[in-house]
């Protein structure tokens, strides 16, 4: 008999002062993204030709346990959308970053993590990870956004 395999979603969305081509432009840099999903070491990133992020390697602890994963980019639109699939052992996410301006001249980051279990443990667990992903996405968005301004 098949079982589900837990998938949870969570949205959030923030401002930046800067304008959309500055916010494209740190999204190119991986450091930028340690914010997201608790990363605490990147290590080994990849850029395309003209500077564009295609992935990194990293460590990130989620509910008191480390985690070991790659980060790769799927999608690159320029000025508008940046979508980055990160695996682990356990755990699969797609973060989608879509960007838009405002009338004061900055941007508005609009970030959706979609985050599924890959094993057994995981899925054990997935209570206490969802709600952890969950519950920390606005401070981490924020603290991403943080950096670009």
């Amino acid at each position: 008999m098949l079982t589900a395999v837990p998938t949870d979603v969570f949205d959030h969305s923030a401002e930046s002062h800067a304008r959309v081509e500055r916010v494209w432009i740190h999204l190119q840099d991986p450091q930028k993204w340690q914010a997201m999903g608790g990363i605490d070491r990147i290590s080994a990133p990849r850029f395309g030709d003209e500077g564009n992020l295609q992935g990194f390697q990293f460590v990130s602890n989620i509910g008191g346990r480390n985690y070991q994963g790659t980060a790769v980019t799927v999608t690159a639109d320029p000025h508008d959308r940046m979508i980055v699939d990160v695996d682990t052992t356990e755990i699969g996410a797609r973060l989608t970053v879509d960007l838009s301006p405002t009338n004061g001249g900055g941007t508005q980051l609009d970030v959706r993590m979609k985050v599924t279990s890959k094993t057994f443990l995981a899925t054990m667990m997935w209570g206490l990870i969802a709600s952890t992903v969950g519950s920390s996405l606005p401070q981490r968005v924020q603290e991403m956004v943080d950096q670009f301004d």
